[in-house]
């Protein structure tokens, strides 16, 4: 299934209900930005991040001190999208008492009629909801977090023995959203760590902390003190959701975000390590400056990346890429979204130009050249330089939207949310550079790395012509292995592609023959 123009009208329409839905929550915070095919950058705020996420149902993790509207995000984000509370998603407080009794109906008069023991539990009617919020998550022990655990599956296990697939069965999809919230910190009493597991199986993790409200927000919060945040329900927009979800699933990866996704697992090849990889090894500036026993002296690849980051930072695992990938999709579709917008501004420039009332000179050449920018761009991309107006934001939203993928931009916003728990770094590089931020860290590195691909890339055209599957002559192939052999991290991403292009004796011989083993016949 192709994205459609109807599709970003859908996505359009479910980010204007939460708008709608979030008045009162005042938090224009600004989470990420992204190159854009249009003058300036993409921003991302908190809800276009949650909107990624529930279009592809990937779950989300609040974190931070209490008073940071944790639990707040999450019944908007779910009544926004889905629709009204215990009709279409459920909240659970989450405590020490948490256990079969949360989401279990226990019929007890079934065994003094007679019936079997399976008929002894019955399943509350939320475990079929399109949405579930686990508030407060933390407070929950091990043993308990083991069963939450199964939520996420979408799977859980019954005491009397059966298995019960959760959440909304529509068609050939199951569809479950899951946001979490907890209160982090060693001041929260009651609470325990979260197993290392479920943050696994949470996509998304936002540490609130790290985005306060701007002065703006806080302003409008003064002001609006007496008005509480109100979230009424409305109409659901869940139909629209589960249009973009099914969508989510077939949009495909462009050739340059498959090999920058490559480069970002390839990160824990190590050259001064004995196996080649820093998993199982104490990794660190010692192994690149002095070397080991076998590999000694300074490591070649240790001032590639800024701030000596190659000795401090393991790859993401095939796992999280594939998760990556889910939400990448979702994200891609905000992206849309946003070029829709950034479109309409070109026309509203072209509009007052035409009909406004702005007399200054000054202020109408600025909106003149801005608007000449945005032109020139378009018309670049649509390779048309006779049209202007509605003719050339036509045509450019057309084949932007047709032509829609995700894209190395996508990985870049959404590294340090999906990574923030599930990616090795030295905590003590953390603390020098970047003030023990883990955000900015990843931040930093999802850019850095994007960087150093891209102008990769710009150094060899051929590379190119490689990665999307093009003809490239052996003489190119050996250039590019030639100056990547100090380089583990890209000469692991690159690998791949020219395998293909350029096989081994043995992948040679066994393309050739393309029969099954000749030596089986002589076993007879």
């Amino acid at each position: 299934m192709k994205v459609s123009k109807n599709h970003i009208k859908d996505i359009i329409a479910v980010r204007e209900k939460i708008n709608d839905i979030s008045k009162g929550f005042y938090h224009s915070t600004i989470l990420a930005e992204a190159d854009a095919n249009l003058p300036g950058k993409i921003r991302y705020d908190l809800f276009d991040i949650l909107l990624a996420s529930g279009i592809t149902a990937s779950p989300v993790l609040f974190t931070g001190h209490t008073d940071k509207g944790k639990t707040d995000l999450a019944k908007i984000i779910m009544t926004a999208l889905l629709g009204e509370e215990e009709k279409h998603w459920h909240r659970i407080d989450v405590d020490l008492d948490f256990g079969k009794e949360t989401y279990l109906d226990t019929k007890f008069d079934a065994i003094t009629e007679g019936k079997s023991s399976q008929s002894l539990y019955k399943s509350l009617p939320f475990l079929k909801y399109p949405g579930l919020i686990f508030d407060e998550l933390n407070r929950a022990p091990p043993k308990v977090i083991n069963k939450i655990l199964h939520f996420y599956e979408l799977d859980i296990h019954l005491p009397n023995g059966k298995r019960l697939k959760t959440g909304l069965h529509s068609g050939d999809i199951w569809y479950q959203f899951i946001a979490a919230a907890i209160n982090e910190g060693d001041e929260y009493s009651g609470t325990f760590g979260i197993d290392k597991a479920l943050r696994r199986r949470t996509l998304v993790e936002i540490p609130m902390d790290c985005f306060p409200p701007t002065e703006d927000d806080k302003l409008q919060i003064t002001r609006n003190r007496r008005n509480a945040l109100q979230i009424s329900n409305g109409k659901s927009m869940l139909e629209n959701v589960l249009k973009l979800y099914r969508l989510s699933k077939d949009i495909p990866v462009s050739a340059e975000a498959e090999h920058f996704k490559l480069f970002l697992q390839s990160m824990s090849k190590c050259l001064k390590s004995e196996t080649g990889i820093k998993e199982g090894i104490e990794f660190g500036e010692h192994l690149c400056t002095k070397g080991s026993n076998k590999k000694a002296g300074s490591c070649h690849a240790y001032a590639l990346y800024p701030n000596n980051m190659c000795s401090m930072v393991t790859g993401i695992s095939e796992g999280v890429g594939i998760n990556m990938d889910r939400l990448a999709a979702g994200l891609a579709m905000v992206r849309a979204m946003k070029i829709v917008q950034e479109t309409g501004y070109y026309l509203k420039m072209a509009y007052v130009l035409k009909k406004g009332n702005i007399k200054e000179i000054g202020k109408r050449m600025r909106i003149s050249q801005e608007k000449s920018v945005f032109e020139t761009h378009m018309k670049s991309y649509v390779k048309k330089k006779n049209v202007a107006g509605e003719d050339l934001a036509g045509a450019y939203l057309e084949d932007y939207i047709s032509k829609l993928k995700i894209e190395p931009q996508d990985y870049t916003v959404l590294f340090p949310f999906v990574c923030y728990s599930k990616i090795g770094l030295n905590q003590a590089w953390v603390s020098k550079n970047y003030q023990g931020s883990r955000l900015q860290a990843l931040a930093h590195i999802a850019k850095n790395c994007y960087e150093h691909v891209k102008g990769f890339s710009e150094d060899f055209p051929k590379f190119t012509n490689l990665i999307h599957g093009k003809k490239v002559n052996l003489g190119d192939i050996e250039a590019i292995e030639k100056d990547v052999k100090d380089n583990p991290w890209m000469k692991a991403s690159i690998q791949p592609y020219i395998k293909k292009t350029d096989p081994g004796l043995r992948e040679l011989v066994e393309m050739s023959y393309e029969n099954d083993n000749p030596a089986i016949g002589l076993l007879k």
